[in-house]
C-alpha cells in the first residue's frame, strides 16, 4: 500500500479488510507523539488507551501499544489475530530476527510466540496512516483523548 495515493490506499485495506474470516480479530493500534499510545478492536467495540513516560519515542509509543493490544487478546480464544500499525519501523522491527535491542520487541515476540503455541496465529500488518481508516484514525483519537483525561492510566514500559 502507498500513502502516495491515499484512494488507492484506503481501497486496497478495505478489500483485504473486508476479506478476513469470521474467527479472525483485527486489532488498530495508534499513538498520540506526546506520550500516549492506544488500540481498538472495533468488531468488539473495544477501546484503551494509556499515557506513556514523557521521554517516549514515537517507536516505543508504537511498540507499546501492540504490547498492549497482544497482552488483551492473550485472554481470548481466537484463530488468527491482525495487528494493523501505521508505523513501518514497528512492523519491520518485530519481523527482522536481528533487531531485539529494545525489550518491548521482545515481550512482544514472546506473546507472539505463547499466542501461537495456543493456537492463534499473530499478523502484523503496516497500514498508511492519513487515509482515513476508521480504526486507524480511531485509535490515533483514543491516544490523543487520553492525554487530556486526568483518569487515563499510565503504561511505564520500562525504557
Amino acid at each position: 500500500m502507498s500513502a502516495q495515493n491515499p484512494g488507492l490506499a484506503r481501497a486496497t485495506f478495505l478489500e483485504l479488510y473486508e476479506s478476513q474470516p469470521a474467527n479472525t480479530i483485527n486489532v488498530f493500534t495508534g499513538r498520540d507523539n506526546r506520550a500516549a499510545c492506544a488500540f481498538t478492536i472495533p468488531s468488539r467495540d473495544v477501546n484503551k488507551a494509556w499515557k506513556l513516560p514523557d521521554n517516549s519515542s514515537i517507536f516505543s509509543a508504537e511498540l507499546a501499544a501492540i504490547r498492549q493490544a497482544l497482552d488483551y487478546i492473550y485472554n481470548f480464544e481466537i484463530a488468527v489475530v491482525n495487528i494493523f500499525s501505521d508505523s513501518l519501523a514497528s512492523v519491520m522491527a518485530i519481523h527482522n530476527q536481528r533487531v531485539d535491542s529494545h525489550h518491548l520487541i521482545k515481550d512482544i515476540r514472546q506473546t507472539v510466540s505463547n499466542l501461537l503455541s495456543s493456537g492463534t496465529r499473530t499478523n502484523f500488518i503496516w497500514i498508511p496512516s492519513h487515509v482515513t481508516i476508521p480504526g486507524n484514525e480511531r485509535a490515533d483519537e483514543l491516544a490523543t483523548q487520553c492525554l487530556s483525561d486526568p483518569v487515563s492510566p499510565s503504561f511505564d514500559y520500562d525504557m
